[in-house]
């Protein structure tokens, strides 16, 4: 394909607009420069759904100019806020540049780029490198480039979509404030949208139709941040209008106009002028703009106000008291009380099993206490009160309750928040690491008064060190470097912080000076009679030299792994369009009923280089010198991949070792668990990691589908193959070959299939005695044929059974019902 007629030009831009819209949500939530309002994704795509709908009126023998002209005009009338505006300039520069073309050849869509880059750079007053601009002008560079040498249209547009792609992950490094934030800038990542639109309907003409039906979905592979201070904004009112003539000299107005504010963007068709600009005097610019000629579509925003409303909860909102997390751990509940519900979710995504809201100046009650642990199922409860002076309410509800309840005497938010970090780990292990650790807080006095020697005045910040209050100053920020010099030394690995509503900059500031040599992480918490919740995480003293890291295919629970140098990754599980994290947001209980009861293949998404590199440098910082990351086969997941990069990432300084096992199931998680031993037996790295690669290539894993409908749902066989094998009731037996599914058997029932299973226990007993793993996912009548296979097992000397194991989602979410065994050589 070499060429863009008026059709496929109006096409184009149809799919354009909706694939952005379809990320209107995605762009939202990465908004931050220039004002974090929330709404960026919003502009961009409000400001192509009008244009998009007088494209749809156009006829089948429209004319490219005719597309043009309408959608320049069109366009600007519709233009949305600064990132709506701009994105209307590179529109209709794009277009003035293919201007009375009957066929757009590649040398022509490089023209309409430049066109482009000029018409945005123009329309903005100062223009910022590291947002869309910086996107839109190394695309049309590059389209130069490429046009000279290559005429394929195909190639073209995956090419420059390659381009905005790298440009836009660079926009994080351009400007501070997005790397601070932890996004890319998202008027450009809208723009990456566009194109990619462009590219896919060019790629298939009937994309378009396809592409309406889709629903806004987030996407994993881009890190979210938030910017939780309310910022600076110096002018207040983002003011746009139209003025209904072009007969005026638009540089003395913008001359006019600079004056009255910032991130101005004036932009003329051929009948009207747009102007945006942030000022502190909406109505003096009407004004100036009114003497130029009628205005149209007036808009005024108050962005503090927008700004307020987003990141502050309201006062009004009543707040429910207990919070529960829909993943909850039937054998031990983790329970704490926090300030607020900002603090309550933020314990419910680190795995804590309950929240009771009720911390400073709002201690909860016994029976408020009892009434939360009562809604937990779990056998056994740790509660962790996070404020002395709940302390005692704690233990007394406690007392009145049959379930065994530990408190764990928690005196600080964030002293709750360390035992969630450390749930995999015993509780020896858990109380050791909360008194090597130290818990601060910043407030601020009400009355003056002496405490351990500390003279103190009302207004003085106060400097909490384990409950005593250590340190007093005028300044916070002063406060915070003092007590920092003092408290910080090689032994912290972690400083951990949570910022009140009265947090400043200044402080800030002081506590970000760390960051380079120690791991930092700063949440929001919004609490109110605390400026700062800050939390100093020590390290062991004695630490084993190797981790190791899994993924939850290897099937391994927290209490396998109990005690063991053993960190496990999470795949995640699409629940109604939602991705989950597998066990700790999903548990396998749930997560079969909706396999059972959907029609559609559950999907799954393995982690991403991002969440790799944290838990490596986490596992470095708490002391590990060396890694070995033990996961899935490589023929069921590209986790493998993920975890390279990671590696990548983290470069030579620490050993790490990636190994695809080739299997799946307990066939990972008996290796994982072995290496683990043998790092706790301080066996060297090389030897465990020549070991794991032996015991990979040893490990079978056979399983029984009990219901062919999925197989033929994720297109392993036809329909008719279904049908057939259900009337026949053919139990294919698998077996995983170099990492995959592979048919070993078509067993006539289940009583066929265990037959087979027998016969390959039997065969392999032949060659030395055997560790066999029973597993099972589905309904009672799976976990009913896997106990038959585990009391096979047990009628043998030569083998170790060990318990039977619930399987998760990479083999079930595709296979469905199953059962089956791992069988593994025991070797020395």
């Amino acid at each position: 394909m070499y060429y863009i007629d008026a059709k496929r030009l109006k096409n184009m831009l149809i799919a354009g607009s909706r694939w952005l819209l379809r990320h209107t949500e995605l762009l939202n939530e990465l908004n931050v420069y220039p004002v974090p309002d929330g709404d960026t994704g919003t502009n961009m795509s409000m400001t192509l759904k009008e244009t998009e709908k007088e494209l749809k009126k156009m006829g089948k023998n429209v004319k490219i100019n005719e597309i043009i002209e309408m959608v320049s005009e069109t366009i600007l009338l519709s233009a949305r806020g600064n990132s709506g505006t701009i994105l209307s300039q590179i529109i209709s520069g794009f277009l003035d540049g293919i201007m009375d073309k009957e066929k757009v050849y590649v040398k022509d869509l490089a023209v309409g780029l430049q066109k482009a880059q000029e018409r945005a750079y123009a329309a903005v007053s100062n223009p910022v490198e590291g947002t869309i601009l910086t996107v839109v002008r190394r695309v049309a560079e590059e389209a130069t480039v490429f046009a000279e040498k290559n005429d394929e249209l195909v190639i073209f547009v995956e090419h420059i979509r390659k381009v905005a792609e790298i440009e836009v992950e660079k926009t994080q490094e351009t400007l501070p404030k997005l790397k601070e934030a932890g996004v890319v800038d998202a008027g450009a990542k809208g723009f990456y949208f566009l194109l990619e639109g462009f590219e896919k309907l060019i790629r298939d003409g009937e994309i378009a139709q396809e592409i309406e039906k889709t629903v806004i979905e987030r996407e994993n592979e881009f890190f979210f941040g938030k910017i939780s201070e309310i910022e600076n904004i110096k002018f207040s009112y983002c003011t746009e209008f139209i003025i209904k003539s072009v007969d005026f000299d638009l540089e003395q107005l913008r001359e006019q106009l600079q004056a009255l504010g910032d991130s101005m963007v004036t932009v003329q068709s051929k009948k009207v002028t747009k102007v945006h600009i942030h000022t502190n005097n909406p109505g003096l610019v009407l004004e100036l703009a009114l003497a130029k000629g009628e205005l149209n579509k007036i808009k005024i925003d108050n962005m503090a106000e927008e700004h307020r409303h987003l990141l502050e909860e309201t006062e009004t909102e009543k707040e429910e008291i207990i919070l529960i997390n829909e993943v909850q751990n039937p054998d031990l509940a983790l329970i704490l009380v926090a300030d607020n519900k900002k603090i309550g979710k933020l314990f419910l995504k680190a795995g804590a099993s309950a929240v009771l809201l009720g911390g400073q100046t709002q201690n909860p009650s016994v029976k408020e206490i009892e009434n939360t642990i009562k809604k937990v199922k779990a056998k056994k409860v740790y509660f962790m009160p996070n404020n002395g002076n709940i302390i005692f309410a704690a233990k007394m509800a406690a007392d009145k309750l049959e379930k065994e309840v530990l408190v764990i005497e928690t005196k600080s938010m964030l002293e709750g928040y360390q035992v969630l970090k450390y749930k995999n780990e015993t509780l020896v292990e858990i109380m050791k690491s909360l008194s090597r650790n130290i818990s601060i807080e910043i407030t601020k006095a009400v009355r003056d008064t002496k405490v351990n020697k500390v003279e103190i005045k009302k207004g003085d910040y106060l400097g909490i060190v384990n409950g005593k209050i250590e340190k007093s100053n005028k300044k916070i920020e002063d406060l915070i470097a003092e007590m920092f010099k003092e408290q910080i030394n090689k032994e912290v690995m972690q400083i951990t912080v949570l910022k009140g509503k009265t947090a400043t900059e200044e402080a800030d500031e002081v506590i970000k000076k760390y960051k380079e040599d120690i791991s930092l992480e700063i949440k929001n918490g919004n609490q109110k009679n605390y400026n700062y919740y800050i939390y100093l995480e020590k390290r062991k003293k004695e630490v084993e030299e190797i981790a190791i890291v899994t993924d939850t295919a290897s099937e391994l629970e927290l209490i396998d792994i109990e005690g063991l140098p053993i960190a496990i990754i999470p795949f995640k599980l699409n629940v109604n369009g939602e991705y989950k994290k597998e066990v700790e947001e999903i548990s396998k209980k749930d997560m079969w009923k909706y396999i059972l009861s959907s029609d559609k293949i559950m999907k799954t998404s393995q982690p991403s280089p991002g969440e790799f590199y944290e838990i490596y440098k986490r596992l470095i910082n708490k002391g590990h010198k060396k890694i070995i990351s033990i996961h899935v086969s490589g023929g069921l997941s590209g986790i493998n991949q993920a975890a390279i990069a990671a590696k990548n990432i983290i470069g030579d300084a620490v050993p790490i070792e990636i190994i695809d096992t080739k299997t799946a199931s307990m066939g990972v998680g008996h290796i994982v668990l072995e290496a683990a031993k043998k790092s706790k037996e301080k066996e060297k790295f090389n030897d465990i990691v020549n070991w794991v690669n032996i015991m990979k290539d040893k490990v079978q894993v056979f399983f029984s589908v009990r219901n062919l409908k999925y197989l033929q749902k994720g297109g392993r066989i036809g329909k008719a193959s279904s049908m057939i094998g259900g009337m026949l009731k053919m139990k294919p037996v698998l077996k995983l070959v170099d990492g995959a599914p592979h048919s070993e058997k078509k067993a006539l029932g289940d009583k066929g299939a265990l037959i087979y299973f027998e016969k390959v226990i039997k065969d392999e007993l032949k060659k030395g005695s055997l560790i066999v793993y029973n597993v099972w996912g589905g309904t009672d009548e799976e976990y009913e044929l896997s106990l038959k296979i585990y009391n096979i097992c047990k009628k043998y000397d030569k083998i170790t059974v060990k318990n039977m194991t619930n399987m998760g989602g990479i083999l079930g979410a595709h296979l469905g019902p199953l059962y089956g065994t791992v069988l593994i050589p025991r070797v020395n």
